[in-house]
This record gives C-alpha cells, sequence and structure tokens, in this order.
C-alpha cells in the first residue's frame, strides 16, 4: 500500500471564492456552516484501493500575498503537485489577476505544476453561462488542464475538479492507478 502527499494552492483575486470552494471539497457547506475563511492550509485524507491519498490545501490569501516579501510568496507557492486558478463568473475580469499568480508560481516551481482554470460562482448567473474571448486567451496563456465551472453554493462541479486534479497530478507523477 502506497502513502501519497500533494500540496494543492489556491490562487485567484478577493472574493474569487477560494475559501468556499475549499470548504466544499472538505464537505462542508460554507453558506450553512462557518467553517473557516483564510486560514492557510486545510487537510483532506482519503483511501483508494492502491493506497492513501492525503491533500493540503493552502487558500492563497488575496489581499497580502502580492504585498509580501519574496520570502513569504515563495513559501506559498513551492512544492506544489496542482494549482487551481479561480475567478468569478460574475466578473470576468476577474481573470486578469490570474497572470500574476501564474507568474509567481513559475518562478517559484521550476516542475510541472498540474492546473485547472475554476470559473466560481454559477449560481449567480441567471441566463445560459458565456465565458469571453478573454477567459479562453487567458487558459490556454496559463497552461491550464481545462476550465471547469463551479458553484460552491450548490456543489457544481466541486468534485468533479478535485477528482480530476488528483488524477492529473497522479498522471504527471507517473503514479499507475
Amino acid at each position: 500500500m502506497m502513502n501519497f502527499e500533494f500540496k494543492l494552492i489556491f490562487c485567484g483575486g478577493l472574493f474569487a471564492g477560494k475559501s468556499s470552494l475549499i470548504a466544499r471539497m472538505l464537505g462542508y457547506d460554507p453558506f450553512l456552516q462557518h467553517v473557516f475563511q483564510g486560514e492557510v492550509c486545510q487537510i483532506q485524507s482519503f483511501s483508494l484501493p492502491f493506497g492513501q491519498i492525503r491533500l493540503l490545501m493552502f487558500d492563497g490569501p488575496a489581499h497580502i500575498l502580492p504585498k509580501t516579501n519574496e520570502h513569504i510568496q515563495r513559501n506559498f507557492f513551492i512544492k506544489s503537485s496542482g494549482a487551481f486558478f479561480l475567478f468569478d463568473l460574475t466578473n470576468q475580469e476577474s481573470i486578469e489577476e490570474l497572470i500574476w499568480w501564474n507568474e509567481k508560481l513559475q518562478q517559484y516551481v521550476p516542475t510541472k505544476v498540474e492546473k485547472f482554470l475554476i470559473a466560481t460562482k454559477a449560481d449567480l448567473i441567471e441566463n445560459e453561462i458565456t465565458l469571453s474571448k478573454r477567459i479562453f486567451e487567458t487558459n490556454k496563456e496559463l497552461e491550464t488542464n481545462n476550465i471547469i465551472i463551479t458553484s460552491s453554493k450548490t456543489g457544481l462541479n466541486i468534485d468533479l475538479a478535485l477528482n480530476a486534479m488528483v488524477y492529473s497530478i497522479l498522471k504527471n507523477q507517473d503514479i499507475k492507478i
């Protein structure tokens, strides 16, 4: 039996939905329970037939991280196996902030990191969701695996995002499942 530990970082601007997404991934309803907000690290463990996986989920503090010194920034990014880049569907300009996060990730983590672009707050969109051309351009620029539309309020695609990330990390590290 094998044991694995992976560091996942959640990147994005203020109010992108990072804390709520992590809460949902941990099985909480962030709209019914006050679980955590802005806490640095949450841990999720689960068993699979071939072993145990432990995920260290780091919430990127958007209000202070870009203004901090290089040492603090480095500690957030180093040893990351996966990165979720979040933007708010109700404010598609929030995608612009992700370029800074990706530049820092590349600066501090020279190895391949699995990346997913996460569109949050789908429950707040009344009509059909349309993604701007800029979102697709940013997805290509960030070299993410995919764009996943989510809602932490309803739970839409939360499990899909987490499972896709874990699977991509295992595949990237040539771990047979």
